[in-house]
């Protein structure tokens, strides 16, 4: 029965070749097949864990719009054009531009919210609203417009983080 089981590391038991469920004596052995190895997976995910001040790092990088893994390179090619991939460590940075439309999203509405509160309490009535109006949406679009860049690369810093915490890409390797 032994030689018919097969070890799957990479998710849930697969069956035997008998075509039958793999039957586990312990949940311990049911655990090691579906994690894998302790040594090989568990302990190498701990090991690759970011420190806070490790992650402040990347997230500073993103903000100064360098690649997040090795902070030596650009990100954007023009104002916010990404790179394909980091020249300096190779890291893939155009491929992550499609999972950064939630971030980039709540940083544009988290600047509109700063508006309306400054328009709401903090401004006094003016006598032209008109005016008033005018001028506030054009700082509004400039502070958009301006923070696009920095916004994007955080966004992309952030992303590389989740990244790293959460999956066991070898390829994804903080560097101090």
């Amino acid at each position: 029965m032994a030689a018919e089981t097969l070890r799957n590391t990479s998710g849930p038991p697969r069956s035997t070749r008998s075509g039958g469920p793999v039957v586990y004596a312990t949940c311990a052995s049911f655990v090691a097949d579906y994690l894998g190895s302790p040594s090989r997976r568990l302990f190498r995910v701990q090991a690759k864990l970011a420190t806070s001040r490790d992650n402040l790092a990347i997230l500073w990088r993103g903000m100064r719009r360098r690649c997040p893994q090795c902070g030596r390179a650009p990100m954007f090619t023009r104002w916010a054009n990404l790179r394909e991939r980091c020249d300096a460590c190779g890291l893939e940075l155009k491929s992550r531009e499609p999972d950064i439309w939630f971030i980039t999203y709540t940083s544009t509405a988290f600047i509109t919210g700063l508006f309306i509160v400054a328009l709401l309490f903090i401004l006094p009535t003016p006598e032209n609203k008109w005016l008033a109006r005018t001028i506030l949406g054009g700082l509004a679009l400039c502070a958009f417009i301006g923070t696009a860049p920095m916004r994007k690369g955080l966004a992309i810093a952030l992303d590389y983080l989740i990244d790293l915490r959460a999956s066991n890409h070898e390829s994804l390797e903080f560097r101090k």
